[in-house]
């Protein structure tokens, strides 16, 4: 029986001192046809000289080296740039995956219908600068009920990019999109197969996530640093009207294909601070927002509250 065919979509930018590793547990993926597309998003270190190396050694597919764009531009460049395959699979540049980490999403995805978008995510464990693991296994949000699975995932995701690996109809779909119409990767991607097909979570963890310093976002070890840190993030992003910005993507790029329950839900959402009625109506909308697991709950209703949503 043949292998399927995984497409791995690495973005880098100054990543030189996590790369090899990375790059070495990729390439030594077991029981899939891989194949690698690198872009390097304008780095200033040797980033692209290691990835010029692996692509001489016939290690990377394809290999782009750009200007800097961030990061949700990079990897919808390098959805465009995707060789043609039964999976696709975004890469991280500072992670270490295990060697049957597409192996298993594959055999996860194979037992679904390959007719909608499918997304499969799978647990972490967190390694620190240094590679030692901190924390054996991440934990996803069990939601009370799946009435809205899109509300879920618009309230509360759980899906870090660098575990997703996905099919055709969901990269078809991202490719009707213009780049830049959206800020997250891995966010738009599960919310699309929230909403028109299925997510896939896997609970064993099959990646080593590195959490430093310079790395986006991550669960690092608790100290004073991080408590900084993560009081920071909440601040300017999970307070910072993150959820009714996606919504308004959502609203924007899918609108006109959601039923009546998700796009009531998501008008909602992305309108609520136009009009204390629409508020009210969001506050309203209690099959969705009692899916969600106290404490996220009561801090969902609060960001509400506090016009922050």
């Amino acid at each position: 029986m043949p292998m399927n065919s995984v497409c791995v979509l690495l973005s880098t930018y100054n990543g030189e001192k996590y790369l090899t590793p990375l790059l070495d547990s990729v390439v030594s993926q077991k029981g899939v046809a891989l194949s690698v597309v690198a872009r390097d998003d304008g780095s200033k270190d040797n980033t692209p000289s290691i990835l010029s190396r692996y692509k001489e050694q016939g290690k990377i597919t394809r290999l782009i080296t750009d200007s800097n764009v961030g990061f949700a531009r990079s990897f919808h460049r390098l959805c465009t740039e995707a060789v043609p395959s039964d999976y696709y699979a975004f890469c991280d540049q500072d992670d270490i995956w295990d060697s049957d980490k597409l192996l298993c999403a594959v055999e996860k995805l194979n037992a679904c219908p390959n007719d909608i978008p499918l997304v499969y995510w799978c647990a972490f464990r967190s390694i620190d600068k240094n590679g030692k693991v901190y924390k054996q296994r991440s934990k996803r949000l069990i939601f009370r009920n799946q009435y809205n699975p899109l509300a879920n995932s618009l309230n509360c995701n759980d899906v870090r990019g660098c575990t997703c690996v996905f099919n055709q109809k969901a990269m078809d779909m991202i490719l009707t999109l213009k780049e830049g119409s959206y800020r997250y990767h891995d966010w738009t991607l599960l919310l699309i197969a929230s909403a028109f097909g299925m997510d896939v979570h896997d609970p064993e963890p099959h990646i080593s996530y590195r959490c430093h310093d310079t790395n986006c976002y991550g669960p690092l070890k608790f100290n004073f640093q991080s408590l900084k840190r993560g009081i920071k993030y909440v601040f300017n992003v999970e307070l910072n009207h993150n959820r009714s910005k996606e919504a308004q993507e959502m609203l924007e790029l899918f609108g006109d294909k959601l039923s009546p329950e998700q796009l009531h839900y998501v008008q909602c959402a992305a309108n609520y601070l136009k009009d204390k009625k629409i508020k009210k109506q969001l506050l309203k909308c209690k099959r969705e927002l009692n899916a969600i697991p106290a404490p996220m709950r009561w801090f969902i209703k609060f960001a509400i509250h506090t016009n922050k949503y």
